[in-house]
C-alpha cells in the first residue's frame, strides 16, 4: 500500500488520492487510525454500482432527537471513494 503525503488528483475521478495499491480492508484500517487521531469516526459505508465504495467519516456530537431521546450526530463530515477494481482510496 502507498499513502500520499503530497496532493494527487485522479486523473478519472478528481478526487484527491489518500493511497493506492492497497485492498479494502487496507483503506479501511488506514481511515480509522487517521480518525482516531482526530476524535473522528467511520459511521457508514456505501456500495454503489460501480463496484466504488462510499465511506463516511464525521467528529460524534451527542444531543437529541425531536422526541428527546438521545442520539449521537456526526459533524464535519468527510467522504472517502474506495474503487476496489483500481485498489485507490480517495478524499472526495
Amino acid at each position: 500500500m502507498r499513502v500520499f503525503d503530497i496532493m494527487c488528483k485522479d486523473r478519472v475521478t478528481g478526487y484527491q488520492m489518500v493511497a493506492c495499491e492497497c485492498s479494502y480492508n487496507q483503506a479501511l484500517e488506514l481511515l480509522q487510525i487517521e480518525c482516531r487521531k482526530h476524535g473522528r469516526d467511520v459511521f457508514r459505508v456505501e456500495k454503489d454500482d460501480t463496484q466504488a465504495t462510499v465511506i463516511s467519516t464525521g467528529k460524534p456530537t451527542a444531543g437529541t432527537d425531536f422526541n428527546g431521546n438521545t442520539d449521537i450526530w456526526y459533524a464535519d463530515q468527510v467522504m472517502f471513494y474506495y474503487d476496489e477494481l483500481r485498489g485507490f482510496l480517495m478524499k472526495m
